[in-house]
């Protein structure tokens, strides 16, 4: 899970991971690190959908909105940018922040 995200940003995504239920996950969490600046980022303005299909926060329809959306209107400065993509809320875009580079 961690290796098809691209790393952990938060500990709390460990509870992500299937079959590690709650109790287990109190018993680990003191003992994981979580290095944010690690992460594989994805440049989105470059990403096709297999790209962007690796990110579970994703669907196939909301991948396909974003590269409609810059299609349309051109290359994401940030990820305020995908905010008027309609089938992206806040916390979505939240989710998805930390995976994207704008460069």
């Amino acid at each position: 899970y961690r290796n098809r995200l691209g790393g952990f940003y938060a500990k709390e995504q460990l509870k992500e991971i299937w079959g590690l239920d709650s109790a287990k996950y109190v018993v680990i969490e003191p003992q994981v690190l979580v290095n944010a600046q690690l992460i594989k980022k994805i440049k989105i303005n470059d990403a096709s959908v297999a790209d962007l299909r690796v990110l579970p926060y994703l669907t196939y329809k909301q991948i396909y909105a974003i590269l409609n959306y810059a299609k349309q209107h051109g290359t994401f400065k940030s990820i305020v940018d995908m905010k008027p993509i309609v089938l992206l809320n806040d916390e979505i875009l939240g989710k998805i922040e930390p995976y994207l580079s704008f460069e």
